[in-house]
């Protein structure tokens, strides 16, 4: 290849030319004694190279080929991803402080999204009237209602008055026989959830008001339950001596806190079914789309109160 006017040379290069793409390696890449010869080619159909060469390796009796381009491409990472990867949660790892190292990882959270999925309040119609049972067939008898009435407005004619109430019954009928069947559906199947959640959709609320005066005292509860209970002082004798001749002194094993593992961790937040945030205002939404990059943070933190014997105030508010 370092003679072109060769006929392998030129069989070669035009070979390759069909596809657009040469050959830029110029140098010899094998030197013996009393020859030079290029065996170690690049062919490409990139033309704008930013540097092309041959280095000595010292590894074998070929040298090195390499070309250098640089490549455009374009940046689909997501923006969320970006940010999450810039979070500066491994500051937390020096933190002596438990309770420092749950509230950076808490900010970090509520910043990210903050960021990037901002909260948005929307202001309910009040027209809006939830009414699933309202099916293709009613609605057409609506339309149809609703045209007899509007010709009978203009006739005022008796024919058309008893067509339009007939049409009219006929509509309530319907109406109330596929509401009552979408009714019966939902509430007889379903857990308590899925019911309660239709009734709120139909604006049936339970009204908690508030506590009566006499109950909100929560020390006064308490007394009232503490005195119920009748004041037994003598122990009930038979029961002690059936824990007495029922005791295991001959166990040995015992129980012991053992440290969690990302894998744990990641596997108890897949299976929370909750979705309710807490007074952090971080619920397991928002955890596992940050999982699994925050899943070494938080097995880091969770450890650290099992090796401290703590548990954060922050995760005993509610």
């Amino acid at each position: 290849m370092l003679n072109l006017n060769t006929n392998l040379g030129t069989r070669l290069t035009s070979v390759f030319s069909t596809f657009n793409m040469d050959q830029y390696i110029q140098e010899p890449t094998r030197i013996a004694l009393h020859s030079m010869s290029l065996l170690d080619l690049i062919f490409t159909n990139v033309k704008n190279l930013s540097d092309v060469g041959v280095v000595d390796n010292n590894i074998a009796d070929h040298f090195l080929t390499y070309i250098k381009f640089s490549l455009d491409l374009p940046d689909n990472e997501p923006e969320f991803k970006r940010d999450l990867l810039d979070l500066l949660l491994n500051n937390l790892l020096y933190f002596c402080d438990i309770e420092e190292k749950l509230n950076l990882l808490n900010t970090c959270i509520l910043e990210l999204f903050n960021k990037d999925a901002p909260l948005k309040r929307f202001r309910k119609n009040k027209n809006y009237n939830y009414a699933p049972w309202i099916t293709e067939n009613i609605k057409l008898l609506q339309k149809l209602r609703n045209k007899a009435l509007k010709k009978f407005k203009l006739t005022k004619l008796t024919a058309h008055y008893e067509h339009y109430k007939q049409l009219r019954n006929y509509t309530n009928s319907a109406i109330r026989s596929e509401k009552k069947a979408y009714l019966r559906t939902k509430f007889c199947h379903g857990n308590a959830k899925e019911k309660w959640n239709e009734l709120r959709k139909l604006n049936v609320k339970c009204n908690r008001g508030t506590l009566p005066s006499h109950l909100d005292n929560v020390d006064q509860i308490n007394i009232f339950f503490i005195n119920s209970v009748e004041n037994n002082k003598s122990p009930n004798q038979e029961l002690l001596n059936f824990y007495y001749n029922n005791r295991l002194n001959d166990r040995t094993d015992h129980f012991d806190f053992v440290l969690s593992t990302e894998d744990e961790i990641l596997n108890i937040l897949k299976n929370i079914k909750s979705k309710a945030a807490g007074h952090d205002d971080i619920n397991t939404s928002l955890i596992l789309l940050c999982c699994p990059y925050i899943a070494p943070y938080i097995t880091h933190i969770i450890n650290e109160c099992i090796l401290n014997s703590y548990f954060p105030s922050t995760w005993k508010r509610i």
